[in-house]
């Protein structure tokens, strides 16, 4: 089976009008370095862009393996969805970034990410980092 494009986004869950997103200690040390706050700031993508960002990982994922999944930092996709098909809610894709007011640092995604190809990265173009190393190895 293929495996999904690497995206620079993030993918979240909403229930009962709550962000489900475990946070990790690398978060900490992400907005540490870049001088903001650890506050989490969540903006969703166009719907369009969402759906088809979400039917491509959720095609990927054999449902099966989500059944003993652990949340695991740089896993947003698959923490994500393996906790909306045990509890519910609706996942929600866009960028994600830490700090406070006009001062934040996005780390997935940006303000400026408005097409599908600025989500999308292509593998030739970009090395592992903040986008799946788990699933994409090392370059």
């Amino acid at each position: 089976m293929a495996q999904p494009p690497s995206i620079d986004g993030h993918l979240w869950v909403v229930k009962d009008g709550k962000i489900i997103d475990p946070h990790f200690p690398s978060y900490d040390m992400i907005s540490r370095i870049r001088k903001v706050s650890n506050k989490k700031n969540y903006l969703p993508a166009d719907n369009l862009i969402q759906k088809i960002v979400i039917k491509m990982w959720k095609t990927f994922l054999p449902p099966d393996a989500l059944d003993d999944w652990t949340d695991m930092p740089d896993m947003c996709m698959i923490n994500a969805i393996a906790y909306q098909s045990k509890h519910g809610g609706d996942l929600v894709f866009g960028s994600m970034g830490f700090g406070e007011n006009k001062d934040v640092w996005w780390e997935y995604g940006g303000t400026d990410y408005k097409t599908l190809k600025q989500f999308i990265k292509d593998h030739a173009t970009t090395t592992p980092g903040h986008m799946m190393p788990g699933l994409y190895g090392s370059v």
